[in-house]
């Protein structure tokens, strides 16, 4: 998680307290969408899971349940190749 809008949270640690308030919002049932490359996003995302929240965490990283692949761009479009954990096909 980066540091961003410290101009409105003041420092980290309260910033990492709103996102933790965030996520406590989630309707039961609701699903919290992490980023796995980013170590706070990714620490956000355990918590809520051993909260027994739903968690789907996508990236670059190999634990990431959404794998983004190979990236490009095609005219003004951006595309890139996802793999599901657990599936052996790949979606464009």
């Amino acid at each position: 998680m980066r540091d961003d809008h410290l101009d409105f949270y003041g420092t980290s640690q309260r910033l990492h307290q709103a996102y933790l308030e965030f996520a406590g919002t989630i309707a039961p049932g609701g699903l919290l969408v992490a980023c796995a490359d980013d170590a706070g996003s990714a620490a956000l995302a355990e918590r809520h899971a051993a909260s027994g929240g739903r968690v789907l965490t996508y990236g670059r990283s190999e634990t990431a349940d959404l794998v983004v692949g190979e990236e490009w761009a095609e005219g003004f479009q951006q595309r890139a190749t996802l793999r599901l954990q657990g599936s052996t096909s790949t979606s464009r």
